[in-house]
């Protein structure tokens, strides 16, 4: 009796030096050829001119190498014989065959759900192609329900691998859909708002709007929300449910932007000053190319009543960029100081005026 059970142990230990022989020689194997076969995939792609396959590479690289590694665990536990040593090997069987169809599926998945963050690119071309508009909206919003999908079937895949009955677990959601819908109603909203957001298209990336009190400039959108990241670089996250419902202003639309100014001229501004700066600053205006000429510009004598004169500016710079307002705003600037300086007219303080004033009376 001894002499079988010893029998068995050998056999058992054999089973156990194939496998370790045959993980050394992978181990082997990748130490001496991995690197090049890499160089070798890597220069095939450098020589091509086509993108595409750099970006395959990338997605497939790693995962791959992770479903290798588990694969060649597999197959080392497949061939250690535990049934010699174990009555019944059954249940662990398919623990580990569970186990490893989860960690393929999961390796999987990876490769389509980072296969799906490099689609914008290609969803644009598939839109060109059908003649259609290219929205920067609906193109990362499209992008992410891809990838929300790609989770939700290898859920589903990891479920089966394990036993669970997943089209009951559909059919369960059917009978208490309206539960649930009821509890989810303001993600439904949410959902409701998006797809809203999409088809109207009130604003795209990047644009500059004000929803609400909330204004700065559209960063993404999600199923849930959208994000506007504010002037101060603080990031507002708001519900597309209250986005789809509310009064959207998008200033990225407009053509140009209003500009307003208010100059103080000192009292001792003559009539025939005042008059020529007013004229002097029209034709500057009107020979500036900069100023919208299609909006309305107006630059009057806007009040007497005052320790100063007040000249009022109104009109529109042709720019929708803060930066290029700013810019140009100086200019603007500059030519009506260096008129003031040519006519020498001197701009009032009105605090010292008030003051003066005040002791004369």
């Amino acid at each position: 009796m001894s002499y079988f059970k010893d029998i068995i142990k050998s056999e058992f230990w054999f089973s156990v030096f194939i496998a370790v022989v045959v993980l050394l020689v992978y181990i082997l194997i990748k130490i001496l050829f991995s690197r090049l076969i890499r160089n070798k995939i890597v220069s095939v792609i450098e020589k091509s001119k086509n993108k595409l396959d750099d970006k395959i590479y990338e997605v497939v690289r790693k995962p791959l190498k992770y479903i290798i590694n588990i694969t060649i665990l597999y197959i080392i536990y497949n061939i250690i014989k535990f049934e010699l040593i174990i009555k019944d090997t059954s249940f662990i069987d398919r623990i580990c065959l569970n186990t490893y169809s989860t960690l393929v599926i999961v390796g999987l998945g990876a490769i389509f759900y980072a296969a799906t963050k490099n689609t914008n690119h290609m969803l644009e071309k598939l839109l060109v192609s059908f003649d259609m508009e290219v929205n920067t909206l609906f193109i990362p919003y499209l992008s992410k329900l891809i990838r929300f999908f790609v989770v939700l079937i290898c859920l589903a895949l990891v479920f089966s691998a394990w036993g669970f009955d997943v089209g009951a677990f559909v059919a369960g959601l059917g009978i208490g859909g309206f539960a649930i819908a009821f509890a989810a109603k303001e993600t439904l909203a949410n959902l409701f708002g998006g797809a809203v957001i999409l088809t109207e298209k009130p604003f795209i990336l990047d644009d500059w709007i004000k929803v609400n009190e909330i204004e700065g400039s559209v960063i993404d959108i999600s199923f849930r929300s959208t994000r506007i990241r504010q002037f101060d670089k603080g990031v507002v996250t708001v519900p597309n449910s209250i986005v789809a419902s509310s009064n959207i202003i998008n200033y990225s639309k407009r053509n140009s932007r209003r500009a307003t100014y208010e100059i103080n001229l000192h009292l001792d501004t003559k009539y025939e000053e005042l008059e020529n700066f007013i004229k002097i600053a029209r034709k500057t205006f009107e020979n500036n190319q900069d100023i919208d000429k299609d909006e309305d510009v107006h630059i009057v004598l806007k009040e007497t009543n005052k320790p100063y004169y007040r000249v009022f500016f109104y009109f529109f710079i042709k720019t929708t960029s803060y930066k290029e307002y700013l810019e140009m705003s100086e200019k603007i600037n500059m030519d009506i100081l260096k008129i003031l300086d040519g006519l020498d007219i001197k701009i009032a303080n009105q605090v010292t005026d008030i003051k003066l004033r005040g002791s004369d009376a």
